[in-house]
């Protein structure tokens, strides 16, 4: 079996390595530690599989670097204006532009995604997990619900134990942050 690697080196590629016989293969979205050359790096799985399959890792790649530089930009902008500047004469002011291009990328991303169930040659990836991650950023708002495949995919993805693990490795330090320290929540004394 052999998993393919996104690491944090300019330059590279995936990386595909083997997993040794009687191993579990880790699941898309795991973070693992892997040798790069004399040293160890941190990456994510991106998929797995039996066989190299460049078109696949590549339609994972295409679909990783959307979400990040097509959708979660426009996110974030929403976000920022709503969460930290709602009371601000800028804001409101430039709201309403902002959500009018999410909203045109969201129509987009929506026939994109077509009748499939996931982004990528439709199996479940690395860029599924991630997609989710930057459409769960406006949970804020009720803007998804009006995408309606959008919707159903965000909550199909978050139903997978692939996103649930990735999404709680994810939080797992600022559970243990809240855990030593309330007031962090909820302005808790």
């Amino acid at each position: 079996m052999f998993i393919r690697v996104a690491v944090p080196v300019p330059q590279l590629n995936l990386l595909t390595y083997v997993v040794p016989d009687g191993v579990p293969a880790p699941r898309p979205g795991a973070r693992v530690v892997v040798p790069l050359g004399a040293r160890v790096v941190t990456g994510v799985v991106v998929e797995h599989g039996s066989a190299a399959d460049d078109a696949g890792r590549a339609m994972v790649m295409t679909w990783l670097f959307a979400a990040m530089n097509s959708i979660e930009p426009c996110v974030a902008e929403l976000a920022t204006i709503d969460l930290f500047n709602a009371e601000k004469d800028w804001a409101r002011a430039r709201r309403p532009e902002v959500e009018a291009f999410l909203r045109k990328r969201l129509g987009d991303l929506q026939t994109a995604l077509g009748d499939r169930h996931w982004f990528a040659n439709d199996r479940f990836s690395a860029a599924d997990i991630l997609m989710t991650h930057v459409l769960r950023d406006l949970r804020h708002t009720d803007i998804v619900a009006d995408y309606p495949a959008l919707a159903d995919y965000v909550a199909r993805a978050e139903g997978r134990p692939a996103f649930r693990r990735a999404l709680a490795d994810q939080l797992k330090p600022f559970r243990a942050a809240e855990a030593k320290n309330p007031a962090l929540v909820g302005g808790a004394a």
